[in-house]
């Protein structure tokens, strides 16, 4: 089944004022391969098409045109209808599948334009298992990057580099709760499975869980625990 046609629509404004969009009165020169995708609600979210990206502000019952996408965009996270940040991932050459560098894009104008805020070098790094990116506002993020772990509070005019700092730990995954409060989950060299917690925004962590072939969680319980409060 083919793309239902896009059509303009009137914005709401709903917090930080609205962009303005251009519209596409046709699919003519679509993709139909879809890339990254982000929704702020039940109404409003974005997502790339080819290399063009959209939003729709009626729950996806229509879409318009923002602009044409950066090269190679993974992953969308936006904040409100202007600031949202994005993950790149840079190659060798067009041609290659050697990955160069991650990138940290931002746009301040709902997707219109954007500018790079923090380049990571990628050698040896795979790209499913190395971007991750957590907002709670237009000023505060944490970001993963290949093995290294930043965070900003200035919006992305600096990113500060929180990984714990743990001799042979490959980090690999992290989860945020707050600005404050997270975990993050990795491997060290000696093959030992880890996961370390901050509750100051990765000044400082602790090990929660140090996993060998023999080891057991601190405060094991055989009984099924519960979820709430966690993803």
């Amino acid at each position: 089944m083919g793309l239902a046609p896009f059509a303009s629509h009137d914005t709401q404004s709903s917090g930080a004022d609205p962009v303005s969009f251009s519209t596409l009165a046709s699919t003519e020169g679509l993709s139909n391969a879809f890339g990254a995708i982000c929704f702020l609600n039940e109404r409003v979210g974005w997502v790339i098409n080819g290399t063009d990206l959209f939003v729709t502000e009626d729950g996806g019952t229509h879409w318009v045109k923002v602009a044409a996408a950066p090269d190679n965009i993974t992953r969308l996270n936006f904040v409100d209808r202007n600031n949202g940040w994005a993950f790149t991932a840079d190659y060798e050459d067009p041609y290659s599948s050697n990955l160069q560098d991650f990138r940290i894009l931002h746009t301040s104008d709902g997707g219109r334009k954007w500018e790079t805020q923090l380049t990571v070098p990628a050698t040896g790094q795979l790209l499913q298992f190395c971007q991750s990116l957590r907002s709670y506002d237009a000023e505060n993020a944490f970001a993963l990057l290949g093995d290294k772990l930043y965070r900003t509070t200035d919006g992305g005019s600096s990113w500060l580099d929180i990984t714990p700092s743990v001799p042979g730990f490959v980090l690999q995954q992290m989860s945020f709760i707050s600005t404050d409060s997270g975990w993050v989950s990795g491997n060290l060299n000696s093959g030992t499975a880890a996961v370390y917690k901050t509750t100051d925004a990765g000044a400082t962590w602790s090990a929660q869980w140090l996993l060998t072939d023999t080891a057991i969680p601190p405060n094991w319980s055989s009984s099924t625990p519960t979820t709430d409060g966690f993803c």
